[in-house]
């Protein structure tokens, strides 16, 4: 038997998984390709499972009934899988431990657990606090699950419970951990690097805030102050688990980071956090207004830093600056001023439009730029005043330079679109037509190719002289709705064996998850999912063709 999961909201996608289920076959296991065991030599370490690109030394994936110890060449199988009482029906297997294991940065979580014997499989349930209703998460046959679905919210504690079935005594046993995911302020953050927060720090996290908390983008801004403003002017670390430190540097007035009287802003870069006292930049020793400064006057040295930045001004030189903490990478105009990012406003790099003039954009590598095409600046920067209306108006050259390879923008209209909004009906025809034809594969229900288009959705076709999503490259459209069109992601199906009955399976339990918009996250669904299914003594080479479907999570099979 194989099977193939649909969405019922895009009847076009069918996603066929590579796994072939045999009925005859003693078990099946599902390993996470991008986890497993990070063995420092040959030592073991209670916490050595990770995602493989945290890992430095050796990296292992495990079997389905192994622990890191076991795989790394010390300890003892966890499992314990050889215990003679595994086998007998008057014992009572317990889950023993529970082991958490947090991503870097990441709005995920991995459980890792252990037991007396090796459970037929196991349930994953979550609560919010610690008295509450579970809710079930999914179901595996491994020691192990990462909980990274789009319902996770930081700062909040949650309580997870892993509850194991084992058929040879016809028992179940449960465990259950507190836990959160960490911090807000840690998300997409290294561990133990220090950092500033400021009001501007929090737009990073806007679409988080808005779609989870409430927050409004009209008022963005003063629901920030309001929630966060005792963060702001301090510096901050995160630990390993996600979770922000007491601030190490406090930049406002009156403390003994920054005198009575003094105005200083926090900034951190490779000497540290500390505290940059403000200072009046325009007006330097015989040089009224700043007009006759030079770089190094107006920024210091590295022995003695001054607050301030030497940019472009509204006249035929350079002027001086004051720094304000809430700039951006974009508020410098020139790229020199850009490169050394005085004001440390975020990781700056500079793009030409017009390299001949000097003309080009400075981006921010770590949040998307787009938005900054139609705007002269941030509110209150005093590099406002030097917008060009020639020649930093909004065009397709300007979109491309503020385009990154994490942000990518898209021009339409006169606008630069972020490409977490686009989706295929946003290209013209005349565009969709130069793309890479989608092409599928039928044997394994997976693109062979995807269209080349701007924004990487991947899905685009000209369908009846309009560009749309057309997963399957049918002749008709996928779509008849904006959500439809936004949702380009297939789901991912999980199938787990259970009810052996003489070494054959008679249930399985379908776990799907599913993303369905660019900047949320997978989710694991029920209703509105249909999984196909092919007996292996019937043709299984074209997914399109599976006779079998079941629209459930439960699969009873009488053999």
């Amino acid at each position: 038997m194989s099977r193939k999961t649909r969405k019922i909201l895009m009847p076009a996608l069918i996603l066929l998984l590579s796994i072939i289920i045999s009925l005859i076959a003693a078990s099946i296991f599902v390993i996470a390709g991008d986890a497993g065991c990070c063995c420092n030599g040959n030592v073991a370490s209670p916490n050595t499972f990770v995602n493989r690109e945290s890992c430095s030394f050796r990296f292992v994936i495990p079997g389905s009934r192994q622990l890191c110890p076991e795989v790394c060449g010390g300890g003892t199988p966890s499992l314990n899988l050889s215990a003679p009482n595994c086998n007998q029906q008057t014992f009572s297997p317990k889950i023993k431990t529970i082991d958490k294991v947090f991503v870097q940065g990441k709005r995920q979580l991995t459980l890792v657990w252990s037991a007396d014997c090796a459970a037929e499989y196991y349930n994953i349930s979550r609560c919010e606090s610690r008295i509450c209703n579970f809710k079930t998460l999914g179901a595996t046959s491994n020691n192990y699950f990462t909980d990274e679905s789009d319902e996770l919210l930081f700062d909040t504690e949650y309580t997870y419970r892993v509850t194991g079935y084992f058929r040879a005594q016809d028992k179940s046993s449960s465990l259950s951990i507190n836990t959160t995911i960490g911090s807000l302020e840690c998300f997409n953050r290294n561990a133990n690097t220090p950092f500033c927060i400021q009001r501007s720090y929090y737009s990073q996290y806007a679409a988080y805030l808005i779609t989870k908390k409430g927050f409004t983008q009209s008022n963005f801004n003063n629901e920030v102050i309001n929630l966060f403003s005792s963060r702001f002017n301090k510096a901050y670390s995160c630990n390993e688990n996600n979770v922000l430190s007491s601030p190490s540097v406090n930049c406002n007035s009156g403390t003994s980071d920054c005198f009575t009287g003094q105005a200083c802003t926090c900034i951190a870069d490779a000497s540290g956090p500390r505290c940059a006292v403000n200072q009046n930049c325009a007006n330097l020793s015989n040089n009224p207004f700043g007009l006759f400064a030079d770089k190094a006057k107006c920024e210091g040295t590295a022995s003695s830093y001054r607050y301030c930045f030497y940019d472009k001004s509204a006249t035929v030189v350079n002027t001086c600056y004051n720094c304000n903490p809430n700039m951006d990478c974009y508020d410098y105009k020139t790229k020199a001023a850009c490169e050394s990012d005085n004001c440390n406003t975020g990781r700056c790099s500079w793009k030409d439009t017009i390299s001949s003039l000097g003309v080009g954009v400075c981006v921010n590598l770590d949040t998307e730029n787009c938005n900054w095409c139609i705007e002269k600046g941030t509110q209150g920067s005093p590099t406002v005043k030097v917008h060009n209306a020639v020649f930093d108006t909004c065009t397709a050259e300007k979109s491309a330079a503020l385009s990154t390879d994490a942000y990518p923008c898209f021009f339409k209209n006169g606008e630069s679109l972020s490409c977490e909004k686009v989706t295929c009906t946003d290209y013209t025809n005349e565009e969709c037509l130069t793309f890479a034809p989608v092409a599928l594969d039928p044997t394994t229900n997976t693109l062979s190719s995807k269209s080349n288009d701007k924004c990487r959705i991947g899905v685009c076709s000209s369908v009846f002289g309009a560009c749309s999503k057309n997963a399957d490259y049918s002749p008709n459209r996928d779509c008849n709705s904006a959500a439809c069109e936004s949702d380009y992601f297939a789901p991912d199906t999980q199938i787990v064996a259970t009810g052996f009955e003489e070494g054959i399976p008679t249930q399985f339990i379908i776990d799907i998850t599913d993303k369905t918009e660019k900047v949320g996250l997978p989710r694991r669904v029920g209703s509105g999912y249909t999984t196909y299914l092919c007996h292996l003594a019937a043709a299984c080479n074209d997914g399109s063709t599976f006779p079998l479907n079941i629209s459930g999570t439960f699969l009873l099979v009488n053999c």
